[in-house]
């Protein structure tokens, strides 16, 4: 050792050497004594001097061994963790990012992927009849295509209307006729029995919807056509198939639900032609109106001879064009055993939650069958691209031949297996609902349907979560307790934080930049917009736990992080079963998986092979475990990767452009990026345990590196030129409304959703066609304005164009013949009360509504009146030619007036429907300008970029 080592050494001691120079001291030797006796060492005055000869010798230094870090993320005080033989973290990714890719675009091709359409009758080989795409595309045509071709819009009350049914009634007669040739052959004995009916009835009924009531009243038809063995025992129990033959406007209706009139003629063609005597019947309901809140359904199950052999339901709709069927509402174990049989299934039990959970703003004639017929079913529908759902899209040119040959075939084989010798139909209750469904379900890849009774799912669960609680008491270590709570309570935090997180960017994009629903023309753009900033804020807790616990703790995260998934998803199954919820299934599917993994390629191997917790190795403790192999993250990614895709394609579906009809006040811009950060929670979990495998580097660059993306997405989508395009339109509705009390006429302009600009396209059509500035009218329930859309009309936002006066017109007379008047008015005022009958003649106008305020002690409609005063809106479908409608009401106020505010819609003033029969209105010319505008200009909005409803409405108010 040279002098001037010595020398530092001595006064500054071994603990303040570079770690790099610091010398191994020889044994016995003492660097502290050296230090004390610095005489012995350097020369002085008062000392001899020695020489280097004279030095005791010294041994030869030797570079120390510097102690182990065993923490990862950058405190000065934790130690350096010791070398491994995992891969680097770009080798890592690289490994795994044809996982990452190729599941989710497995899990999406196999979503979407649909049958080839079938053009022929009969099938080659066996002769028997099979389902035709191409049959059912004739019919759509023949129904929606306009005039020449087909019938066009089919609005209730119309006489378009009134030639759907006509045509139906002849094409089911060829049908029968067709069947009854083969009844008469030498196998006659083979085929079944068709018989038709032809209804018309009246009724009333109450419907609810977004906390509003509606009282209905109606006159309308039904066809009616059942399928059976033409025995008694075989038409004793019967499934009913519904579809409704009207459309909506502005829509033409191709496939809502023209396609599903088209597949029950369809249905009725194979039935009646193969042979083959079935041991329940089927009974087809054309039904006359659902587009005008379910009327004719209620018609067919509280009036019709066959209605009291229904023992379940399987109603046909669609909110889309394209895609496959769905099964979004399934209500007894029968009917969910029979869907097992279906070809391509697609349906879970989670799509039956949201659904009855009232988030989804729809409704169809299922409920009319449930409610007052007690009968369970399936709710099939189309709902991809539901951008076009009733808007003039929903055409012929837009319905996709796949999307019918898959609904047809699943349609087919439900019946068959509900009508076939192993049904379970003649099982289900009489008069009453059958019980909730105790069963699970849910569909993989359109390939397998899993269906597990409730019971057993939570038996399985418990074992789920058992499994889970023996991996973590099998390879934690109890002194390390505080990672594994950090593991368990870092799972839920990310959950949170990415929910925190997405939402942040919702708020500056919604408040802050004014960019509410950039990402709304595509269904995956939300998910390019919020799923960065949601993946940022899960990763971001992980991030922060490394880094508050101490450094032995934090170098178990990656095990105790697995195990806090398993146990995270495996007792939020157990959580949600216990509370009803079918969706459970979708956490325990989580937990299985993560359970599974361990055991097979990660720590809970070891514990199968029988080996402990620990092992010493080259004098230190290792944990088994606490770098899981790259296997772990592979297999134990294929179920979230796979199953968690489907489940966002799904969601995306629905709820994206469904948030064009939710209405400004719904907060949609938060409600879909918490879908998608649960979502990407739910594809991505095994993100969590990896951000502590490879040290606080990479940590810190992963959520840097997605927040930069977070920053880059909101600059790109606060820039994205148009929120609407032509594929992707606004919906925009326009009354010309007529008061023939005040003889003032005004331009009603409203829209359903949240996106910034409406006010602007507003005063711009304001400009262009009024006579004065556009008013903001507030809507509630005393806003009489939208009347003709309630309840629906309250997601609107309304605004009144005064209109110049015009001169007299023949249209006056008529709207002058819309009235509405008091007969057998009666008092009794000892008991404060008053008793009348309401007239309405609407001869010319279709849908009237009146509401009005009172307190109602008993009516003639089909419910209890809410008791107290009360706004009371009561509406009218009729088919054509029936003008008159009355009721009778007992009030309580002997003297106190009624004021009755009226509307309906003009039937030769709908655009683009009447645009030639009603040429010369004043509202069909007023309509067409405004649509040629909004087509070939559009102001702010741009061209192309809205669906507009177009109506001409004449509306009044009088006291009786």
């Amino acid at each position: 050792m040279r002098p001037t080592s010595l020398h530092w050494l001595s006064l500054h001691g071994p603990a303040k050497l570079p770690r790099r120079s610091r010398p191994e001291p020889a044994p016995g030797f003492s660097p502290i004594a050296l230090h004390r006796s610095p005489a012995c060492l350097f020369p002085c005055a008062n000392t001899q001097a020695h020489t280097l000869a004279d030095r005791p010798a010294m041994p030869a230094p030797t570079r120390p061994v510097a102690p182990r870090r065993t923490s990862s993320f950058g405190s000065a005080r934790h130690h350096r963790r010791p070398r491994s033989s995992q891969l680097p973290p770009s080798l890592s990714l690289l490994l795994l990012l044809p996982l990452l890719i190729a599941l989710p675009l497995l899990a999406l091709r196999t979503h979407y992927a649909l049958p080839a359409p079938i053009l022929t009758e009969h099938d080659p080989h066996s002769g028997l009849p099979h389902f035709s795409t191409a049959n059912v595309l004739k019919t759509v045509e023949r129904l929606s295509e306009p005039p020449p071709v087909g019938f066009g819009h089919r609005i209730a009350g119309t006489r378009e209307h009134v030639d759907t049914l006509e045509w139906l009634v002849g094409e089911v007669g060829r049908l029968k006729e067709e069947s009854n040739v083969l009844r008469k052959g030498e196998r006659g004995g083979e085929y079944n029995e068709v018989e038709v009916f032809v209804q018309h009835g009246e009724g009333t009924h109450r419907f609810d919807m977004m906390d509003r009531i509606v009282m209905k009243s109606y006159s309308l038809p039904n066809l009616i056509v059942r399928i059976s063995s033409g025995t008694p025992s075989g038409k004793e129990h019967a499934v009913l198939v519904n579809a409704h033959i009207d459309s909506t406007l502005p829509s033409q209706g191709a496939a809502d639900d023209a396609l599903g009139v088209g597949i029950m003629l369809e249905l009725l063609r194979i039935f009646s032609q193969t042979p083959g005597l079935m041991r329940h019947g089927v009974v087809l309901l054309w039904n006359g109106a659902e587009e005008s809140l379910q009327d004719a359904s209620h018609l067919y199950i509280t009036q019709h001879e066959t209605a009291s052999s229904i023992r379940a339901v399987v109603n046909l709709e669609a909110a889309g064009n394209a895609g496959p069927e769905i099964v979004f509402q399934a209500t007894s174990d029968a009917v969910i055993k029979a869907y097992q049989a279906v070809p391509r299934p697609y349906g879970q039990v989670m799509a039956n939650d949201v659904f009855a959970s009232g988030i989804v703003l729809s409704d169809t004639d299922f409920r009319q069958f449930v409610q007052y017929g007690n009968v369970s079913g399936l709710d099939m529908a189309l709902i991809e691209n539901s951008y076009m759902y009733h808007t003039r899209k929903d055409s012929l040119e837009n319905l996709v031949p796949g999307s019918v040959q898959h609904y047809g075939e699943n349609a087919l084989a439900v019946l068959r297996q509900l009508t076939g010798p192993s049904s379970l139909l003649s099982t289900l209750p009489v008069g009453s609902l059958p019980p909730k469904p105790d069963t699970i379900y849910f569909s993989i890849l359109h390939t397998w349907f899993v269906v597990v009774p409730a019971s057993v799912a939570g038996k399985i669960y418990g074992a789920i979560n058992a499994l889970a609680v023996v991996l973590l008491l099998a390879t934690a270590r109890r002194e390390r307790w505080r990672a594994y709570l950090a593991g368990f309570v870092g799972v839920a935090g990310s959950l949170v934080g990415g929910l925190v997180a997405a939402n942040g960017v919702a708020a500056l994009m919604s408040r802050g930049l004014g960019r509410a629903m950039s990402w709304f023309s595509h269904e995956f753009l939300s998910t390019a917009l919020y799923g960065p900033p949601a993946l940022a804020g899960i990763l971001s807790i992980q991030l922060l736990l490394a880094r508050l616990l101490p450094a032995p703790d934090a170098a178990h995260l990656e095990h105790a992080t697995h195990l806090g998934l398993a146990l995270f998803f495996s007792l939020a199954s157990l959580a949600l079963h216990r509370l009803g919820m079918g969706s459970s299934y979708l956490f325990a599917l989580w937990g299985a998986s993560q359970v599974v993994t361990l055991l097979l390629v990660g720590e809970g191997r070891r514990v199968l092979e029988g080996k402990g917790k620990k092992e010493k190795r080259e004098g230190e403790e290792r944990v088994w475990g606490r770098r899981a192999g790259l296997a772990v993250y592979a297999v134990g990614g294929i179920v979230p990767m796979v199953l968690g895709t489907e489940c966002l394609a799904a969601f995306s579906d629905i709820f994206v452009p469904l948030t064009g009809r939710m209405g400004e006040i719904a907060p949609v811009d938060h409600i879909i990026a918490s879908l998608v950060s649960f979502m990407t929670f739910i594809i991505l979990p095994l993100s969590l345990p990896f951000m502590h495998r490879h040290g606080p580097a990479f940590a810190r660059s992963v959520v840097l590196a997605l927040a930069l993306v977070s920053l880059a997405s909101v600059v790109g989508f606060a820039k994205w030129p148009r929120t609407f395009d032509e594929r992707h339109q606004k919906r925009v509705f326009f009354e010309h409304v007529h008061n023939i009390t005040t003889g003032e006429t005004h331009l009603h302009v409203g829209a359903a959703d949240g996106a910034p600009g409406f006010e602007t396209l507003v005063q711009e059509i304001a400009h262009e066609f009024g006579a004065g500035d556009a008013v903001y009218n507030v809507m509630d329930e005393w806003n009489s304005d939208w009347d003709i859309l309630y309840p629906f009309s309250q997601f609107v936002t309304p605004y009144r164009i005064p209109l110049a006066p015009s001169g007299p017109s023949s249209e006056d007379a008529l709207a002058r013949a819309f009235t509405v008047t008091a007969e057998d008015v009666s008092a009794d005022r000892s008991a404060n009360t008053r008793t009348l009958t309401l007239r309405v003649s609407h001869a010319g106008f279709i849908w009237p509504v009146v509401a009005f305020d009172a307190d109602v002690l008993s009516w003639s409609l089909d419910s209890v009146p809410t008791p107290g005063l009360f706004r009371h809106h009561i509406k009218r479908a009729a088919t054509q030619n029936v003008t008159e409608w009355t009721m009778q009401f007992t009030l309580r106020g002997a003297d106190a007036p009624l004021r009755v505010q009226y509307s309906a819609i003009e039937e030769l003033g709908m655009w683009p429907s009447k645009a030639v029969e009603g040429r010369g209105r004043r509202s069909v010319d007023l309509l067409g300008r405004v649509d040629g505008w909004m087509e070939g200009d559009g102001g702010s909005l741009g061209r192309g970029r809205a669906d507009c409803l177009l109506l001409g409405v004449v509306a009044g108010a009088v006291e009786v």
